[in-house]
């Protein structure tokens, strides 16, 4: 599946394959850590992604979160996001001089890496644009990439088509977007699930609505998210590129 400049404008987000190499090696680095950090504090050995699960669910899970937050400075993901091709589709999609927008102001770096382990509620994102939260360029891209086949059996991404255009920004009721309220001006059927295969990765819009969905499966859902600011849009040029300042919208480069 390749990326379709007429699916990303009409619906603002798009599926399109890549090679699925680095995702696999990387999936495989993450549970090793894992393995190797749990051996070595609690002489645990054989420690298989069953197990894993387990242990997030008992006394060893303050150890997982630790291993996971160091997730998104690993090497391989700044390596795919820089890679030849995922920056031509950036430019497709619309932008002049993407540059790797940062995770959060005064945070710790890296690339936000998600995780949802099954039956954890508390790792559940609901209905936001992430326009709100990182006021990049008005047509700043996200790419959401899953380290394993994601449906809606295990929380793949859910989004509302079509909700990008006229770059209406909605009324976010929270700045933690585990308690934004945005869910209560849509019901579930305004919802589509994207299922997204390994070796695929996902853009959209930073003006899409979307959520994460349940993870009721048994094994870990894994995905990482590259943010792309274009640096040579005229509002956001206008705007100062400013990171406080929310778009004007009667500057928008069409």
């Amino acid at each position: 599946m390749n990326f379709s400049k007429k699916k990303f404008d009409q619906n603002g987000y798009c599926v399109f394959n890549f090679n699925k190499k680095l995702i696999l090696n990387t999936k495989k680095k993450i549970f090793h850590l894992i393995s190797s950090a749990l051996s070595e504090k609690h002489k645990i050995n054989k420690i298989t992604e069953k197990k894993i699960i387990n242990f997030y669910h008992s006394n060893y899970k303050n150890d997982i979160v630790r291993i996971l937050d160091h997730v998104g400075f690993f090497s391989e993901l700044y390596s795919f996001a820089n890679q030849k091709k995922i920056i031509e589709i950036t430019n497709k999609a619309g932008l002049k001089f993407p540059v790797i927008g940062f995770n959060n102001k005064g945070g710790r770096g890296g690339l936000p890496f998600l995780y949802s382990f099954p039956n954890d509620k508390k790792r559940y994102y609901k209905a936001h644009q992430d326009i709100f939260y990182l006021p990049y360029s008005m047509n700043s891209v996200t790419l959401w990439v899953p380290l394993q086949n994601t449906t809606k059996k295990n929380g793949a991404l859910k989004v509302i088509p079509k909700s990008h255009i006229n770059y209406d920004l909605l009324g976010h009721s929270a700045k933690d977007v585990k308690n934004n309220k945005l869910n209560k001006h849509y019901t579930e059927k305004d919802f589509k699930t994207v299922d997204v295969k390994l070796g695929q990765a996902l853009i959209f819009s930073s003006y899409l609505v979307h959520k994460s969905g349940s993870n009721n499966s048994n094994e870990v859902r894994m995905s990482f998210n590259v943010r792309y600011n274009d640096l040579l849009d005229k509002e956001y040029i206008n705007r100062g590129l400013s990171f406080d300042k929310f778009p004007d919208k009667n500057l928008i480069d069409l």
